[in-house]
Order: structure tokens, then C-alpha cells, then sequence
């Protein structure tokens, strides 16, 4: 069922209403606009320390570690490092599928340029600083749409309608999309958007996106890329899935934020962000 948000009675940035209210800066004040390209700038600071992957993943920006939770659990890289292959989450099938089933492509040259981008929250910073220093950084742009902001990281504070919880995930992606679409349309050719607990091979996305883009250039149509998912509802029978993520080329993203996102479902209070954005969309 679709609850309605409640009138938002917050003073915010300019008066601008959401979804469009934008971020805040690390101290709090308003008008904050995230430079995409900051994570690939700390890692490079780095020097040798970014080239060894444990290195990265432990000492760079390490002073924001705060451990991220899985259900009651705080992790840390004992509950997967030290543990034997396919003992740790992953899972024996999980680990098959990882050694046996995915390969990675070579380095892919004149690729359409693609802004990554993670929904998240404070709780989860070290998953999403985990995923900015393991894959994060080889996107052309990275962005975390958070609670709180830390530019070293593209970590950002989001502002949106209603509460921060599960349940109203569709607000803050409402916003999500029409910061990305103020901020960046032009600067990038893909933007893909997913949740904390994803991994890309950005390899493949890039020998994926090259393929398409080169297969579109002359009908210029607006895409929308995903996996699909099948659902028993009337209102949704199928609709492209979230939990991998889901990418928009320019022109989609254009249509979606200048149309779309004034219009449709702009006050639903529902935690199913990828069957609206599908539903919006078509």
C-alpha cells in the first residue's frame, strides 16, 4: 500500500522544495555540491598505498572507519578475511560463483564515461567506504547518498522528504536523481544508482555500456538498463530490479527529472524505489 509523506514543514536550502532541496556541507550549512571525481583524487594522494588493495582498503581515509552493521553484528575484515573461501557470507555457491563464473574484461578504451552512485546511510559509512576504495574509484565519478558528508570519500548528506528509513526509500531517491540531474547531466554519458550491498565490475559495465552506446548512436534513445524482475501485482509485472542497481543514459535521466519527477507518485511514502522509478519511467 502507498502511504502519503506528511507536509514538510522543514526550513531548507533557499527555500528550494524538494525534491530539489539539495546537501548540506560537513558543517552543516546548505548548498553543498559533491565533485564526483574527490575519490579518485584521495586515492592517487596515496601513491603506492592505493596500488595494494589491503593497503587501500585499511589505511586510506581510515580515520572515518566506524565499523557497519549486519543485522546485530558490527563486521570487520576478520568475519571475511580470515575465514577459509565460501566460509564467510558469500557461501560456498556464492564463492563458485565469484572463482568460476564471473570473468573481468580487459581495460575497455573510449568508454561512454559513467557516474556510480550508492544510496546508504551514517551506519553503513564503512560499507560504503569499502565500496569506494575496492571499485568505487574506477568509475569515471563516485557518489554516496548518505546522512552525512565527507568529500574525500564522495560521501553525501541528501535531503528529502520524510524520514530516513527503509520504508520511505523512494523520497530520498526522488532527490537523489534530481541532484544528480541539477549537478551533473552533461558531465557524464550512464549514471547507475544502487544500494550499499552491491559489487560492479566496473570492467564489464564499461565493455556493456560501449556496446550499447555504440548500438544507439544514431536512434539517441533514452535507455534504461537493469535486470529484469517479474512481480505479482497488477501495478507493477515487471520492472527493472534495484538490489543490482539499474543505469540511466543521459537522455533517460533528462526525461525523467524534467517530466517524471514532478508527476509521478511524488508524495508515495514506499520502501520499493525500483518498481517506481520502472513505473515512472514507462
Amino acid at each position: 500500500q502507498f502511504e502519503p509523506i506528511a507536509p514538510l514543514n522543514e526550513s531548507i536550502n533557499d527555500n528550494l522544495s524538494h525534491p530539489h532541496a539539495g546537501s548540506r556541507f560537513p558543517n552543516g550549512s546548505f548548498g553543498y555540491i559533491a565533485d564526483p571525481r574527490a575519490l579518485k583524487r584521495t586515492i592517487n594522494s596515496q601513491g603506492n598505498i592505493s596500488q595494494n588493495y589491503f593497503d587501500r582498503i585499511t589505511r586510506v581515509s581510515a580515520r572515518y572507519r566506524i565499523g557497519s552493521l549486519y543485522g546485530d553484528t558490527i563486521l570487520t575484515p576478520d568475519h571475511v578475511c580470515n575465514l577459509a573461501p565460501g566460509r564467510s557470507f558469500e557461501g560456498e555457491s556464492g564463492f563458485k560463483l565469484l572463482s568460476e563464473k564471473v570473468s573481468v574484461s580487459n581495460q575497455v578504451k573510449d568508454s561512454p564515461r559513467i557516474l556510480c552512485m550508492m544510496y546508504t546511510y551514517r551506519k553503513m559509512r564503512d560499507l560504503a567506504r569499502l565500496q569506494a576504495l575496492t571499485w568505487g574509484h574506477e568509475c569515471d565519478g563516485f557518489l554516496a547518498f548518505s546522512t552525512e558528508t565527507i568529500p574525500e570519500l564522495g560521501i553525501l548528506e541528501i535531503l528529502h522528504a520524510g524520514e530516513e528509513s527503509y520504508q520511505n526509500m523512494w523520497q530520498k531517491v526522488r532527490s537523489i536523481w534530481a541532484y544528480v540531474h541539477d549537478h551533473y547531466l552533461n558531465d557524464f554519458d550512464y549514471f547507475h544508482l544502487g544500494g550499499d550491498d552491491l559489487y560492479l565490475v566496473v570492467e564489464n559495465m564499461r565493455r556493456f555500456l560501449k556496446k550499447i552506446d555504440t548500438e544507439n548512436k544514431e536512434k539517441q534513445e533514452a535507455l534504461f538498463l537493469g535486470s529484469w524482475a517479474k512481480f505479482s501485482g497488477k501495478a507493477f509485472p515487471r520492472f527493472v530490479a534495484g538490489a543490482p542497481g539499474y543505469t540511466l543514459n543521459r537522455k533517460a535521466l533528462d526525461i525523467f527529472a524534467s517530466k517524471a519527477l514532478h508527476t509521478c507518485a511524488t508524495t508515495f511514502k514506499v520502501s520499493h524505489e525500483d518498481r517506481m522509478i520502472s513505473g515512472c519511467l514507462w
